[in-house]
């Protein structure tokens, strides 16, 4: 299954707001220069989710040529896009679910907390992506 990552580093599970808080007072303040190290310390403060994606309908012709059963897998604090191929435009759709659901919020309208069905903007060749998060231990 090909993947894509979004962050650099692993991280811990439970978020730590106290951390975080102090961080952010930190870069507010000047005392602290927004560098890599900053970077990392900020990030190990949130939970850490992994985000699979699949197509679950199409229909009409899908340029993307996506297909019913294709997956990807967004790895929190990885380091790079690797291989992911996937139309920008269904990507980009997609952003606020994967978003949401990476750090740990929700849609009201969905029945499972941990899943969103969106759809890509070509109303003429629907595809339905399944964006469903689990947390990663």
């Amino acid at each position: 299954m090909p993947y894509f990552d979004l962050w650099r580093n692993e991280m811990s599970i439970e978020p730590n707001k106290e951390k975080m808080n102090e961080l952010i007072e930190a870069i507010r303040s000047g005392a602290r220069p927004i560098d890599e190290k900053m970077v990392d310390d900020f990030c190990a403060c949130v939970p850490n989710y992994e985000i699979a994606i699949k197509v679950v309908s199409q229909g009409g012709i899908c340029l993307g040529k996506h297909k019913v059963g294709d997956e990807w897998v967004v790895k929190g604090r990885g380091d790079g896009w690797r291989s992911p191929h996937i139309c920008l435009f269904a990507l980009t759709s997609m952003w606020p679910a994967i978003n949401m659901l990476m750090y740990g919020g929700s849609f009201p309208w969905e029945e499972d907390s941990d899943t969103s069905l969106v759809a890509c903007p070509d109303a003429r060749n629907p595809v339905v992506f399944e964006v469903r998060r689990t947390k990663v231990a």
